[in-house]
């Protein structure tokens, strides 16, 4: 068991891990406000915004991780390493609509702006494709290498044993 110095210590690596995932996306959510999720612009420009966002709380996961690994938290790894896969999920699935609806935004977009829109639509796409798979392997890593619980005895103390009276 790590001192309690120590434990205190790397308290603050939470703190800080924390912030990394928490304010970076909570100023995302404040830019693509109020949502229209049926409008095609919209949806096309945040994933593209969303993709810029990711780099801090990406980091932050891992410094949790980290600091987890280090204090011997095995729940806390579990926990991380599942939303890690959760997480890597709601990305793939969000690179397979966005690149339907970058299509979509292309063919629709003015000749003079067709350039751009092809820049941000590679630039999200690769962004995305490796903020995926680095939660995947954050999520398989971690998995992975949580250790097993310990065993535990199913012996019954002697003193809560119950004798049967000895026949002659």
């Amino acid at each position: 068991m790590k001192k309690a110095q120590d434990r205190s210590f790397y308290s603050i690596g939470y703190a800080i891990a924390l912030l990394l995932v928490v304010l970076p996306l909570l100023e995302f959510a404040l830019t693509i406000w109020p949502l229209r999720p049926s409008v095609l612009l919209w949806r096309f420009g945040s994933f593209g915004l969303l993709t810029q966002a990711m780099m801090l709380p990406t980091l932050g996961a891992f410094l949790a991780l980290v600091v987890a690994r280090h204090l011997e938290q095995r729940r806390v790894q579990l926990v991380l390493g599942v939303a890690a896969g959760f997480v890597a999920l709601l990305h793939l699935g969000g690179l397979g609509m966005f690149m339907l609806d970058s299509l979509q935004a292309r063919s629709l977009a003015r000749p003079d702006l067709a350039l751009q829109v092809t820049v941000t639509m590679f630039r999200a796409l690769v962004a995305a494709t490796v903020y995926a798979g680095i939660w995947v392997w954050i999520a398989v890593a971690t998995l992975r290498s949580v250790p097993p619980l310990p065993k535990r005895s199913r012996s019954v103390p002697s003193d809560n044993l119950v004798h049967a009276a000895s026949r002659p």
